[in-house]
This record gives C-alpha cells, sequence and structure tokens, in this order.
C-alpha cells in the first residue's frame, strides 16, 4: 500500500482497494536506545487521525509504550496504566480512581485479570456481564458503571495498538427487571421521616440530618465549616464553598462552579445550624482544643476530627429503621428539587439555591434574583416546616 505524506507531522494519507481515502498515524520514539514504532492505519478523517495521534503522544510516556507495546499484556496490568494515566490527566478524579479501581479490583481481576488483553472475546465477556447480574445480583446500575469502566478501558487499547479493535464491549446486554430505587419522598413520608428523626436523633445529629433538606449534597453538609455561617434571629446565611470525601478528608471545590454559593435558610435550617456550631465548639473545649473559623461544624465528639462523610449515612439509617421509610441523603435533595420544580419558583432560583447550572435538560437563561431566593426560604418554611 504507497502511504502519502500530508502537511502533518506523523500523517499520511492511502487509498483503500475500493478507492477510498483514509489516513494512517505513524511516528518513532527511541526506547533504551532502540527504535519503537507506532502506527495505526484506518482513519476517514485528517482530523480524526491528529486527534489520535495527540492523545497517543499525550497519554504515554517512554516507560508506558515497552509495556502498552508488549503483546502479552494482561487485563490487570494495562489497568494500572490505564488507571494512572487517567488520574494523572485530570479526566478521573481521587475519588473517581479509588471507586473504579476497588471494583476493578474486586470484580474484574479474579475473572480475567491475568489473561492477556488480546485474547478477551465477546462471548466471554457478555457471560462476565451476566454472571454479575444474575448470579452476584448485582444491581443493574451497579454492573453498567463496571461495564462502562471497562469499554472506556478497550477503547484505550484500542487506541493504543495492543488490540486492533474493540469487538469485546460492542453491544453488550445489560437487562435486568428490578425495581427502580426511589429517588424523592412524598410530603406525608417526609413529615413522618422528619418527626422520627426529632424523636430518635440527638439534636447535634439532627442538625446534621436536616442540612441535606437545604438541597445540600453529603459532601456539601461534612464540609460546613464555622466560618461559613451567619446566624440571625430567624434565618442564617450559608457559604457552600467546600465539599468533602472519603479521601478529601480536608475538603475540595465543591462539585462545579455553580455549586460554590451563598444560600439563606428557613427557621429550622438557623436554628440547627447554631445547635451544631456551639456543640462543635464545646466539643472542642472539652478535648483542649483550640477552637478554629475554619474548623468543620461536624465532628466526632470523642476525638474532635471531622465525621468521616459516611457518618450522615449512618444516621440517615437510623431514621430509616425507626420509621420504616427507605431514606438516604441524596433523597431529601431530591426530594427538595422535586417539590420546589412544583412551587412556582423559578428555574433560576431554584438552581442557585441547590447549586446545579440546569434543574432539567434545557439550558437556564433567566437570572436569579434575591426575591427568588426570599421565595426559595418560604417555599421550605411551607412546605417542609411544622
Amino acid at each position: 500500500m504507497k502511504y502519502s505524506e500530508t502537511r502533518y507531522e506523523n500523517i499520511y494519507s492511502y487509498n483503500t482497494k475500493r478507492d477510498v481515502k483514509k489516513y494512517r498515524v505513524r511516528f518513532k520514539r527511541t526506547l533504551n536506545g532502540k527504535p519503537t514504532e507506532y502506527s495505526k492505519n484506518g482513519f476517514s478523517s485528517i482530523n480524526s487521525a491528529i486527534t489520535h495521534r495527540d492523545q497517543i503522544k499525550s497519554e504515554f510516556s517512554e516507560n508506558n509504550i515497552s509495556i502498552i507495546k508488549s503483546k502479552s499484556i494482561t487485563v490487570a496490568a494495562y489497568y494500572e496504566k490505564f488507571s494512572t494515566n487517567r488520574f494523572t490527566s485530570g479526566v478521573w478524579t481521587k475519588d473517581t480512581k479509588k471507586t473504579y479501581d476497588s471494583m476493578f479490583k474486586k470484580h474484574v481481576v479474579p475473572e480475567f485479570g491475568n489473561i492477556p488483553i488480546q485474547k478477551l472475546d465477546r462471548v466471554y465477556y457478555q457471560e462476565f456481564i451476566n454472571k454479575k447480574l444474575f448470579v452476584e445480583n448485582l444491581a443493574k446500575a451497579s454492573v453498567k458503571t463496571l461495564h462502562n469502566c471497562f469499554r472506556a478501558l478497550m477503547n484505550d487499547a484500542e487506541y493504543s495498538g495492543v488490540i486492533e479493535r474493540n469487538r469485546v464491549t460492542k453491544r453488550i446486554d445489560i437487562n435486568k427487571n428490578e425495581n427502580e430505587r426511589k429517588k424523592f419522598l412524598e410530603l406525608d413520608e417526609f413529615h413522618k421521616v422528619l418527626r422520627t428523626a426529632k424523636k430518635v436523633l440527638s439534636p447535634y445529629h439532627f442538625s446534621m440530618f436536616y442540612m441535606p433538606i437545604l438541597g445540600l449534597r453529603r459532601g456539601e453538609v461534612m464540609g460546613i465549616r464555622r466560618k461559613n455561617i451567619q446566624l440571625f434571629d430567624t434565618y442564617a446565611t450559608l457559604i457552600i464553598d467546600v465539599s468533602r470525601t472519603a479521601t478529601e478528608n480536608n475538603g475540595k471545590s465543591t462539585k462545579t462552579p455553580s455549586s460554590k454559593r451563598t444560600i439563606k435558610t428557613d427557621l429550622q435550617g438557623a436554628k440547627c445550624l447554631k445547635i451544631a456550631l456551639n456543640e462543635s465548639i464545646e466539643i472542642k473545649k472539652d478535648l483542649g482544643i483550640l477552637p478554629h473559623e475554619n474548623d468543620f461544624i461536624f465532628v466526632n465528639p470523642d476525638t474532635g476530627i471531622p465525621y468521616n462523610v459516611s457518618e450522615l449515612n449512618n444516621i440517615y439509617d437510623v431514621v430509616k429503621e425507626a420509621s420504616g421509610i427507605y431514606i438516604y441523603p441524596h433523597m431529601l435533595r431530591h426530594t427538595f428539587v422535586t417539590q420546589i420544580q412544583a412551587s412556582g419558583v423559578s428555574q433560576a432560583d431554584a438552581a442557585k439555591y441547590v447549586g446545579h447550572s440546569r434543574l432539567d435538560t434545557t439550558n437556564i437563561y433567566t437570572h436569579a434574583t434575591k426575591e427568588g431566593e426570599l421565595k426559595v426560604v418560604d417555599f421550605i418554611q411551607e412546605t417542609f416546616g411544622q
């Protein structure tokens, strides 16, 4: 086949037997004093060839190439490189990497971690998916997450030239009939849950329980600091600027730029924040620790160390058991959003309050207002108050 240089570095054109113009990526690198060639054919446009060339050059260092070009590289070995590259390039956060690494180690490695990636086939992989769904009874959503990660891995192997084409994860069936996880509460359920929470939780833990009702995410609740709170007679203002996670115990930036916001609470929210603020200070004093404005307000009374973010789930489990109603922290946020969409509050005002760039699939073009913020607070008081 005859290849012709283009004006783009490492990009060549050629014609197929059917006289269709295609493009080839080809370049050389020196590895341990020896020339190493990378090439891939079949690109239908210059742009797709350039994109692939740039991706390969940026994602793989000289050390990676020696491993990646090995035709016997196993699934587990390739994943280690894939996972590291995803994290260092910023595609995955630390929490995302931890989640996928754990999932891969638990489910994939025992099944075919030691198999050369080139020897995988689609039938074997479909059997693996079926086993997870129907033998181990994993939730459909969990299997989809696992599949999406593995599909990205195999696509990466194709882009890298380790496999000719990713046929393994194409048209895989992930079908399982299961009851959809409930995402919000009806108002009568909500009020029962709230009454139960007040009864079975300490005032300090109830304060933590209440925060998602204001539309806060779990990490935002556990990331509230003393300096974020300003108390008034009938309300409080709360700055949401940090989110804590299992791997970012000291907090990181909020989920999106729009998630960074200042909200005004209802009266109950203000009471909860006051209780949490005062209790966290007293805990520090009892332990001989000097309180600081940067302190998180939800801390372990025995140690003064900020609670792990999972503590919020533990508190919700207590209320779930006592009330007989299935709940989890994000459900209360969903309940807030669901109710507010039907309340007459504008999308822009609601989105600003909960830290969404949008509340549905359409962009929000109207502007949030101070008057709208008051409507949101009134809505919380009238709808969720007792």
